[in-house]
């Protein structure tokens, strides 16, 4: 389980191995937040987590598989973060696609509707308790 000081907060943030995504990792993580990052990629994940955990020397940086193009990964994934760690304050839907012909996802959807629209909706209601408890628990700072 995942253990963070007083100050600091546990963020999931989607689509972290470039971009925005990754920059916005990095800088949380220079905060001293805990970072868990939600890519399809594992492998692509590991080494981007080992890269922030060098250059921010943050070791609270942690990833789980998440293919938003698929509702099982999307409820695998929030399941695996509420059981891993014991709260969640943050959570940044930033991964994002485009594809310049139609398809489809792994549930028959639109691939860029699936992925910009409805994946973010269903992680965010699947893990919306888990964050209004973080919040409710969170002393204010002063």
């Amino acid at each position: 389980m995942a253990t963070s000081t007083p100050l600091s907060r546990t963020c999931l943030i989607t689509g972290t191995t470039h971009g925005i995504g990754l920059a916005t990792a990095r800088s949380i993580a220079l905060a001293g937040h805990t970072i868990v990052m939600a890519n399809r990629s594992p492998q692509r994940s590991r080494l981007i987590e080992q890269h922030l955990r060098e250059t921010t020397g943050n070791e609270n940086v942690s990833s789980v598989q998440c293919d938003l193009a698929s509702m099982a990964s999307i409820r695998a994934c929030a399941s695996e973060v509420t059981a891993s760690h014991q709260s969640l304050d943050m959570l940044i839907n930033n991964a994002g696609m485009i594809t310049a012909k139609p398809e489809l996802s792994t549930d028959g959807i639109e691939l860029t509707f699936a992925t910009n629209h409805l994946a973010p909706f269903l992680l965010t209601q699947l893990l919306l308790g888990t964050l209004r408890a973080a919040s409710a628990h969170r002393q204010p700072r002063l």
